[in-house]
């Protein structure tokens, strides 16, 4: 990442970690996590069977045959094929607004030292340590050798007492935490249905070279903007991009939570419970015997731009210049 030595996001935790495997291209065989192609690219089947809807033209239209017939035999050609669509988001990130929210909430939090604590809360928000090492697999300490991606949250965390259900990597990914049966193969397949292939950026310098939070809340805040350029890959904006922000990131009751949204990247009050002094702002830890409720949330990420693209493929682009 550019400005980045470490290969983390301002906040200071490991970015890039989640990609799925793509089903017959990985030189270590499939594995239960394998996602269909066709789920990324145009032209393939994807996780229902089927082929996502996508431009084709007309016989007359490519006289060279540059393009290939569309695979469902409906005699045009398939212009989208191979192609794909990409989202892009510049996210403002306030980085010692949330170490300083951090720092502040997790004073009441358990922990040998105040730094200890602001990790340990911090983690819980993203779901991992910051070298990317996962709670489910790792609870109690970082340890960057266990920085993995293959773990599933049922059969070693189904009560988020070690990664909290409201977590960001949670909402983002459930994997076989989803209905109608979590824990089994039905679940996952759900899950599969709306991933995506992402990748983030950075832009400007970290608020301090080191990443520490300590230093990050002493050197205080430079006034820089700072933050991520998101990228993502998906046949489905609607049914993956879309679904992922609306219905897991941003939903207050999602995981049978009451009013939290992602405590990462979530929006504050964009919904809001029976009760109207509460909005959305809070990030609930399950614990034993009762859980932790952190209240007043701001937002630390703040969208400043985007769009949607059609990404064509070498054929395609052959074609236009055709």
């Amino acid at each position: 990442m550019p400005g980045d030595p470490f290969g983390r996001e301002h906040f200071g935790f490991s970015d890039g970690l989640t990609t799925p495997p793509i089903a017959g291209l990985s030189k270590a065989g499939d594995t239960e996590q394998s996602i269909r192609p066709g789920e990324f690219f145009l032209g393939y089947q994807n996780e229902y069977g089927r082929y996502t809807a996508r431009p084709l033209v007309a016989p007359g239209l490519d006289p060279k045959s540059l393009l290939k017939p569309d695979i469902e035999g409906s005699g045009q050609r398939d212009f989208g094929r191979n192609g794909t669509y990409l989202v892009f988001r510049t996210m403002s990130q306030d980085v010692h607004r949330f170490w300083s929210v951090v720092d502040a909430a997790a004073a009441k939090q358990p922990g040998p030292t105040p730094a200890d604590r602001r990790i340990r809360l911090a983690s819980k928000m993203v779901g991992r340590w910051p070298s990317g090492a996962p709670l489910t697999v790792t609870p109690d300490r970082d340890n960057p050798k266990l920085a993995t991606n293959d773990f599933m949250f049922h059969a070693m965390d189904r009560e988020g007492l070690r990664c909290p259900v409201g977590a960001h990597i949670r909402r983002t990914n459930p994997r076989d935490m989803l209905d109608p049966a979590p824990g089994m193969p039905e679940s996952l397949s759900v899950n599969k249905r709306h991933r995506l292939l992402r990748r983030g950026r950075t832009y400007s310098p970290p608020l301090v070279a080191s990443m520490d939070p300590g230093e990050m809340l002493a050197n205080g805040d430079d006034g820089v903007e700072r933050g991520l350029h998101f990228i993502c890959l998906a046949a489905n904006i609607a049914r993956q991009f879309e679904f992922i922000q609306a219905s897991w990131v941003n939903n207050p009751q999602f995981g049978g939570l009451v009013d939290d949204v992602d405590p990462l990247i979530g929006r504050r009050g964009r919904f809001t419970h029976p009760d109207p002094s509460s909005a959305t702002s809070s990030f609930t830890v399950p614990g034993m015997p009762a859980r932790c409720r952190i209240h007043d949330l701001p937002d630390f990420v703040t969208i400043r731009g985007g769009a949607y693209f059609f990404m064509p493929s070498l054929s395609a682009v052959r074609y236009l210049a055709a």
